[in-house]
């Protein structure tokens, strides 16, 4: 797995803290029982992406570049400000900025990406969040809902079921469109199974099956991000 990362903003000290406290292998474990609202471990992303190259005009002069704009979700992984969400919505990002459920707004840090799994975790200066914890256990035929900004509807539903597993990829019969990239994926007891991001096309349209990643995934790709190894 390679990261990319940003070395001054490896962790926090939160994190810090949590390191002192627990063994690695406890890390996404290590957190209290949450009693908010499944909502309010949701946030939606604002993301402004590197400027694009110029184009040639017909008179060999280049256009200005222009800034791509996109929407994103995510979702707090501890209550220390840090968030999950796709690989690809925070790779190219030259600016990513949190809204949370409460609508206040935090310019984000990209911490670690994944192109492997295509996971990011960010991280915002905002602490007692609430936050998923992982599912001890992900079954074929659960029933499982994806909340997030589909086409920038903030604070949208949709259920469905796990279709597949598949190793380190859970495929979802769940409805998902682009703004759902790097949504929370949950079973009933509001505890992560994965994190969304892909979903499959058809002609012209999407389809109700989509990719996340597992929660095993996730945990791999978090372990290695907090320890800021590269391999």
């Amino acid at each position: 797995m390679e990261f990319i990362s940003l070395r001054k903003c490896l962790l926090t000290v939160g994190i810090l803290a949590l390191f002192q406290t627990v063994k690695a292998d406890d890390i996404i474990m290590a957190t209290p029982e949450q009693s908010e609202p499944v909502e309010h471990a949701v946030v939606e992303l604002h993301i402004t992406q590197r400027d694009f190259p110029g184009t040639e005009t017909k008179s060999h002069k280049k256009t200005l570049p222009l800034a791509g704009h996109s929407i994103c979700s995510g979702a707090f992984i501890d209550n220390t400000g840090d968030i999950i969400t796709a690989g690809h919505c925070a790779a190219e990002a030259a600016n990513i900025e949190v809204v949370t459920y409460d609508q206040r707004h935090y310019k984000a840090v990209v911490v670690a990406t994944s192109s492997i799994h295509d996971l990011a975790l960010i991280h915002i200066d905002r602490l007692n969040t609430a936050f998923f914890r992982p599912a001890p256990k992900v079954e074929r035929g659960e029933k499982v809902f994806i909340l997030g900004s589909p086409l920038g509807i903030t604070d949208s539903l949709s259920t469905g079921i796990i279709a597949k597993l598949d190793g380190d990829i859970i495929l979802v019969d769940c409805g998902a469109l682009p703004g759902n990239s790097g949504s929370a994926v949950y079973n009933v007891d509001g505890q992560l199974v994965g994190v969304l991001t892909a979903g499959y096309w058809v002609g012209f349209g999407t389809t109700h099956l989509n990719i996340s990643q597992s929660v095993d995934a996730v945990y791999f790709f978090l372990v290695r991000a907090f320890r800021g190894i590269r391999q």
